[in-house]
């Protein structure tokens, strides 16, 4: 897996760059305008949850359109993040 680059600031969490079983993250400008996409699905990384998720778990993506171990993060993401 390649190695993902962080930069934490207070509240926000800027993923310089980052990849999710081989799918980019893509940084726009801030957490607010950032988007991943998984298997077709697009999501805004706004939640504090999924961002934690990510980030501690690296290659979350287990699945076809399943974050491994945290289903309740995608549901999330789905429900509050989906472009």
């Amino acid at each position: 897996m390649k190695s993902s680059w962080f930069l934490v600031l207070p509240g926000i969490v800027l993923a310089l760059k980052h990849e999710i079983c081989g799918e980019e993250l893509m940084h726009i400008e801030t957490c607010k305008d950032m988007f991943y996409t998984v298997e077709g699905y697009t999501f805004n990384q706004t939640s504090e949850k999924c961002e934690k998720y990510i980030i501690h778990n690296g290659c979350g993506y287990s699945g076809k359109n399943n974050f491994g171990g945290n289903p309740s993060c995608e549901a999330k993401c789905k429900e509050e993040n989906v472009v």
